[in-house]
């Protein structure tokens, strides 16, 4: 998934070590659960590997639902998304891949300008 501008620019921060990176990167990890704001002046090494994980979440987390229509619809966290079937011929596995993209894009907007769900996700220690 590509990050969206954020009001800084990336070019304000320094560029890291390749050690520094893997620290960064574990302190997302440790740190940051699914559901959680995303702060702007957090590293980009910090918001990619916060994108990664949001990622990852809702792609376990979402989950191919019948609701009576010969759509495709995919039910994350509140919401269902159908995916129109009509009018391409698109595997199961590519209308998949769509929900996830068009979820991911919803939700990191969401997370990126200050808001949290309002149940936020328990991800183990951290």
């Amino acid at each position: 998934m590509t990050l969206p501008a954020t009001p800084i620019s990336d070019d304000f921060f320094r560029e890291l070590s390749p050690s520094e990176t893997v620290e960064f990167r574990k302190w997302a990890r440790d740190n940051w659960k699914a559901g959680c704001a995303i702060e702007s002046v957090w590293h980009p090494v910090v918001r990619q590997e916060c994108a990664k994980i949001l990622e990852e979440y809702i792609r376990e987390h979402t989950y191919k639902c019948d609701v009576g229509t010969l759509d495709w619809n995919f039910s994350f966290r509140h919401e269902v998304m159908a995916i129109d079937s009509s009018t391409e011929s698109l595997s199961e596995e590519e209308q998949f891949e769509m929900a996830v993209e068009h979820l991911w894009e919803s939700e990191w907007d969401h997370l990126s300008n200050g808001n949290e769900w309002e149940e936020v996700i328990d991800r183990g220690p951290g």
